[in-house]
């Protein structure tokens, strides 16, 4: 009987280069299309908006339901004194009073105008364990658990890239007469549109890293706290 012997031929090492480089090749085109950084920018952003529309209904059915005075609230904006007031949802530590911390500077960060340049805020915080609580102490002073039906939400949205981080977080404050405004800073360009269209008084808001796209949400008249 005749054995026939059968050659197994591999791959070269040109071949195995080639492919190589057509795999690389093909590697650095998806990544320059989809561009991850840039998707994971709108994730975040995503999240942001998400979060705002549940922030303003919870504050909007707890004035429909409950508020029977403005100062429940919290303090307002708007009253006489040279200390107005916001709320942050960044940590005790990292808020400062006073511009005290390169983040804040005036006006809340540069978040509110309507009492022209002030370098001395309020900047009400609350700490990293309590600041979701929807009874008060968290960083919306609002008590939704005094809502009839109950508490909308069982915690206060944060920012995805919370806490303490320089200019990612949320911000709040009310007029006085139950108009309130809340804010933050949009990363990505898809979301761009979101910034011109959301009916604020502000598009851009400076910052320790340059300027970022502002997005508001409220119910204060021309959302311009």
């Amino acid at each position: 009987m005749e054995m026939q012997s059968k050659q197994v031929k591999g791959f070269t090492l040109i071949e195995l280069l080639i492919v190589i480089g057509i795999i690389a090749i093909l590697a650095t085109v998806v990544i320059l299309t989809l561009n991850p950084a840039e998707l994971l920018r709108q994730a975040r952003d995503s999240t942001r908006t998400s979060d705002f529309a549940t922030i303003k209904s919870a504050v909007s059915l707890f004035g429909a339901d409950v508020a029977t005075s403005s100062a429940a609230y919290g303090a307002s904006i708007l009253a006489a004194g040279p200390l107005p007031t916001c709320y942050v949802s960044i940590t005790q530590g990292a808020a400062q009073s006073g511009g005290a911390a390169p983040v804040w500077g005036a006006n809340c960060g540069g978040r509110f105008t309507t009492r022209g340049v002030a370098a001395n805020w309020t900047i009400a915080s609350s700490s990293e364990t309590n600041k979701r609580l929807v009874n008060g102490g968290g960083w919306i002073p609002i008590n939704l658990n005094a809502i009839s039906s109950g508490a909308p939400i069982s915690a206060w949205p944060v920012d995805p890239v919370s806490p303490n981080a320089s200019t990612s977080y949320y911000a709040y404050a009310t007029d006085g007469s139950g108009g309130f405004e809340i804010n933050g800073v949009l990363e990505s360009t898809k979301f761009a549109s979101s910034s011109a269209n959301d009916g604020g008084d502000m598009n851009a808001v400076g910052g320790p890293v340059g300027t970022s796209l502002l997005y508001e949400v409220g119910t204060q008249p021309g959302l311009n706290l």
